[in-house]
């Protein structure tokens, strides 16, 4: 879990909402606002206010503290993801048949190589 107190003065910072603003809306002196950030413990009822003035809910806020990446950005990145694994998988794929290809064309060129060189020793024995 990430330092609670960082992580809230982080979503502060992301959403623009100034210290000032925060300890008014709390009550608090700037001072106990910065002395709140240095803090990774906080009762439940200050969660709540702080997740408030952030504009989110307490579970969100959590959330945040668990891995602080927004549910759209994950969603966002995880499909960006999905979609560049499937372009290489397509990728992949065709060069596999590609290869398989030029192999099966090898196959077929050292075969015939073969047939050639057992008639070229089959004539030359003859003769």
């Amino acid at each position: 879990m990430k330092h609670i107190g960082l992580v809230i003065k982080q979503l502060c910072k992301e959403k623009n909402i100034s210290i000032t603003t925060v300890a008014e809306k709390l009550n608090k002196t700037r001072q106990t606002v910065y002395q709140d950030f240095a803090r990774d413990n906080f009762t439940s009822q200050t969660l709540e206010k702080y997740a408030e003035i952030l504009g989110m809910t307490l579970p969100e806020l959590l959330a945040q503290c668990q891995d602080n990446v927004s549910t759209d950005t994950y969603r966002t990145n995880n499909s960006a993801i999905r979609e560049e694994w499937q372009a290489t998988k397509e990728k992949v794929q065709e060069e596999l048949e590609f290869y398989k290809k030029e192999l099966e064309f090898v196959k077929n060129l050292l075969l015939t190589e073969q047939k050639a060189h057992a008639e070229t020793r089959l004539m030359l024995g003859k003769n």
